[in-house]
């Protein structure tokens, strides 16, 4: 039986063949392997090597510490970032194996777990084509690592510069301060009002949770705008509420955006675009926002976060696709469960890209298409989260 080291190394390995099989695709092929953002970061950084901004490199929508991270692209090789990448992918499996480990999980359920991310083709093409979303999950899991060591100092520390990386997740922020809770179980408490006063009761550990996450964030964030001005705040964070796509979006309100292209969509519009998600994540937040249940939390928030959002994009699903490992020791599902689900997610998603791909490479007409094709992924990702509400509630016997 393979060590934990020998499949992480042989899963950067698989890593390192997809880089160079991929630069070679680049070549020769019509549709290219390396994503195009990609090709932003690296102009982004070539902008920072000069002394100049990283958002003189239009549609750079990132915080400047990707550019920065990435000017070995310029300077040695302009695969440094896709290396860094898939190395970031192999971090998160020790990071998966800890978290686990804290939570007395046996070792080969771990090492099955770890499987999951290690060997899923997703995780391994999204690291490779050059987006930088294992970095983020590294912040992400980091935080999880630091809260399951009640060292909520460091925790604070990395919300913080998660939040500043990418935005997301500061979803996670209100599940992460309930979750500080050892002498109330929330989930148990009859009365509403008095389940959510006492939730958010301060403490000093919740305290330093929050004040290490604000110092941490502001102190960034304040550092680049006062080197980039108000273009930092906007492209790095403003643009991304109001955000649309229009030709790469698996999001159901893909079509509502392409038929507005033209004029804005409506505030009542916006209003009700925004308002399930917010209440589902809410719900969540409180129900799952403890010491015991907060990475399955946290999963339940990103898979909510993502199919609702108003863009939604392939590598999105890295964001969920690291908490898995965490949930499944507690997932209560049978064999023909875990086959249909592991069918119907991606049979939704492949009968998206078809359509997708003859409109982009293709010019064809297909909006109307896309859009049923966006509805179909919708109710998968509906599926496939109650079905996981339903199996770890099961297994952990929550009412």
């Amino acid at each position: 039986m393979m060590t934990f080291s020998q499949h992480c190394l042989i899963g950067l390995v698989i890593r390192l063949v997809s880089i160079a099989f991929g630069n070679i695709l680049d070549v020769f092929t019509e549709v290219k392997y390396t994503d195009i953002d990609y090709t932003v970061f690296t102009d982004a950084a070539s902008h920072v090597l000069k002394g100049n901004s990283p958002f003189d490199r239009p549609t750079y929508r990132y915080s400047p510490m990707l550019a920065y991270i990435l000017t070995p692209n310029i300077i040695l090789n302009q695969s440094w970032g896709k290396l860094l990448f898939s190395i970031g992918d192999i971090i998160v499996c020790i990071l998966i194996r800890n978290i686990l480990r804290s939570e007395k999980i046996d070792e080969n359920v771990i090492m099955k777990c770890i499987y999951f991310w290690l060997y899923n083709p997703i995780s391994v093409v999204i690291s490779t084509r050059g987006n930088a979303d294992s970095l983020s999950a590294i912040l992400v899991l980091g935080t999880l690592a630091a809260m399951k060591n009640r060292n909520y100092s460091m925790a604070g520390l990395l919300h913080g510069l998660a939040i500043h990386f990418r935005i997301y997740p500061l979803v996670y922020s209100l599940a992460l301060y309930l979750s500080i809770s050892p002498s109330i179980d929330i989930v148990k408490t009859d009365n509403l009002f008095k389940r959510l006063t006492k939730a958010l009761n301060p403490s000093i550990e919740r305290l330093r949770l929050v004040a290490t996450c604000l110092v941490t964030l502001t102190t960034v964030t304040s550092t680049f705008h006062s080197l980039y001005g108000y273009k930092f705040l906007h492209e790095s964070f403003l643009y991304h509420f109001s955000r649309q796509d229009i030709r790469h979006n698996f999001s159901i309100f893909f079509y509502l955006q392409y038929l507005s292209a033209d004029e804005p969509i409506s505030l009542w519009s916006r209003v009700m675009m925004l308002l399930p998600q917010l209440l589902v994540l809410l719900a969540i937040s409180i129900v799952f926002g403890s010491e015991k249940h907060i990475c399955f939390a946290e999963l339940c928030l990103t898979v909510v976060m993502v199919t609702f959002n108003s863009v939604l994009t392939c590598q999105y699903f890295v964001w969920f696709f690291c908490l898995i490992p965490l949930a499944l020791p507690y997932l209560k599902f049978t064999k023909l469960e875990y086959v249909i689900i592991g069918f119907l997610w991606p049979a939704a998603q492949l009968s998206w890209l078809f359509p997708a791909y003859l409109l982009e490479f293709r010019g064809r007409n297909t909006f109307i298409h896309i859009f049923f094709q966006s509805i179909a992924f919708f109710a998968a990702n509906i599926v496939v989260f109650t079905r996981l509400i339903w199996g770890y509630k099961k297994s952990c016997k929550i009412e």
